[in-house]
């Protein structure tokens, strides 16, 4: 069984959590709101494909802890989907500490902002060797003589993509000219 660990996925990434569904994934949802986390449940079918990880992904322990328990009822993960906040900075080497002791290949897909440095995030984190690091780039899309940042579905999509892809680097819209992005 392929199992996908996802943080974010109430939200901006719920279409992809979707989409990782329908491809067989066994889906372990981390997330912090429980409404949110019953929304997307109606979202999965059939709903077993998907566990509740109901924490707050700043609170370390918690979530080593909740990762333990996700791996112990699916087994291994192949596959975690990122999507952590600076509040949280030890947060993503939870994760790839906590995939990484059944040390079995996986890949873990770093979203981040456009306002973020990739090259010092990935070397922020100490990979395993059967980790294989990718980012995703969020950025904004130019329109109509402007610029608008990326819709939920935008970004779920993109980011579908890209572990479809798998690539070491993806961008999802654009994030140059800096100065034509949104609010500048």
């Amino acid at each position: 069984m392929k199992h996908a660990l996802i943080i974010g996925g109430t939200g901006m990434l719920s279409d992809c959590c979707v989409q990782l569904a329908k491809q067989g994934y066994q889906l372990s949802i981390v997330a912090r709101n429980e409404e949110k986390m019953d929304r997307i449940k109606k979202k999965i079918d059939p709903v077993s494909k998907m566990t509740k990880l109901l924490v707050d992904y700043t609170e370390e322990d918690k979530l080593q802890t909740a990762i333990r328990k996700a791996i112990q009822i699916h087994g291994p993960v192949s596959l975690v989907v990122s999507w952590i906040h600076s509040t949280a900075p030890k947060a993503a080497q939870v994760l790839i500490d906590e995939v990484a002791l059944s040390e079995k290949p996986f890949r873990f897909f770093h979203i981040l902002g456009s306002s973020s440095d990739p090259i010092a995030y990935k070397e922020s984190l100490s990979l395993p060797s059967q980790g294989h690091y990718r980012t995703v780039l969020l950025g904004f899309v130019k329109e109509k003589g402007g610029s608008r940042w990326l819709t939920h579905s935008e970004i779920s999509n993109g980011v579908a993509e890209a572990i479809e892809q798998d690539e070491p680097f993806c961008t999802v819209g654009e994030v140059e000219p800096w100065e034509e992005r949104p609010g500048f």
